[in-house]
């Protein structure tokens, strides 16, 4: 038998399920702020970025290897995104030279 919530049991639920995720999400920036806020961790995230090949224009053989870049520049978009969150986009661009 389902235990079924009545309307204002699911709202309380449902807004306290967004309130958890707020609060994730604010975690993982400020973690992301303060490890790119190192050296160590900015070289990482500059190496990151450039692996996923957000950077770089690719021309894949077939379907499944676009999927596939598509998949690591997905990737890289979002550490793209959650650099300008923290205002540290600026510095991993200016020191990624696609590894060379």
């Amino acid at each position: 038998m389902e235990n079924y919530l009545d309307p204002s049991d699911r709202q309380a639920q449902a807004e306290e399920q967004r309130r958890k995720a707020q609060m994730f999400e604010r975690q993982v920036q400020e973690s992301f702020a303060f490890v790119i806020s190192t050296p160590e961790g900015l070289l990482i995230m500059r190496w990151l970025v450039d692996q996923s090949g957000i950077l770089k224009s690719q021309y894949p053989g077939d379907h499944a290897q676009a999927t596939y870049i598509e998949g690591k520049r997905f990737i890289g978009a979002k550490l793209l995104y959650m650099a300008a969150q923290a205002g540290k986009l600026p510095a991993i661009l200016e020191g990624n030279n696609n590894g060379n």
